[in-house]
């Protein structure tokens, strides 16, 4: 039953004509949005800023690092406004996910500990708790400066000529 099925596909494949190619399409001058409209490219964690059709690099967010987005918007001022809300927001989160993760992990490694009596165990558990709502604030920090990031790409794309 197969085999009549797959040559009844090739079958009608050879009486239509096979694949038809399509004619290359001439592609248009490069405008200034073409030149110099941003994304953001990922690539395993990290995000690549980049501008143009070509795809040249301006710089990588992620890491801890984040390019100087303000200089690459400067056009439009919506988009510096934005980007230099991200840059903080996105410095401001790296730097409480540090220290949020290294208080949550000392403080939980201090409560594993075997015999440790309470003097030690309730800062301990404080210690970890207050990683915690630390890392949960970098959090919120890292995402809203990502939001800003998007807001600040798009911003500069609108002003852009077409």
């Amino acid at each position: 039953m197969l085999r009549v099925l797959l040559a009844g596909f090739m079958a009608t494949w050879f009486l239509s004509g096979g694949v038809d190619t399509m004619e290359a399409q001439a592609q248009a001058g490069q405008t200034e949005y073409d030149a110099r409209a941003l994304r953001l490219e990922s690539s395993w964690g990290f995000g690549k800023l980049v501008r143009g059709r070509e795809g040249t690099v301006i710089g990588k967010v992620g890491g801890f690092r984040a390019p100087d987005l303000a200089t690459a918007v400067s056009p439009s001022r919506e988009a510096i406004s934005e980007a230099k809300e991200f840059k903080q927001r996105y410095d401001r989160g790296n730097l409480a996910l540090v220290g949020g993760a290294l208080a949550m992990s000392v403080g939980i490694g201090l409560a594993r500990l075997d015999g440790v009596d309470a003097n030690v165990l309730v800062p301990a558990y404080v210690l970890a708790a207050s990683g915690t709502a630390l890392v949960t604030y970098a959090a919120v920090q890292l995402n809203r400066g990502y939001s800003a990031l998007a807001r600040s790409i798009w911003w500069h794309n609108r002003d852009l000529r077409k």
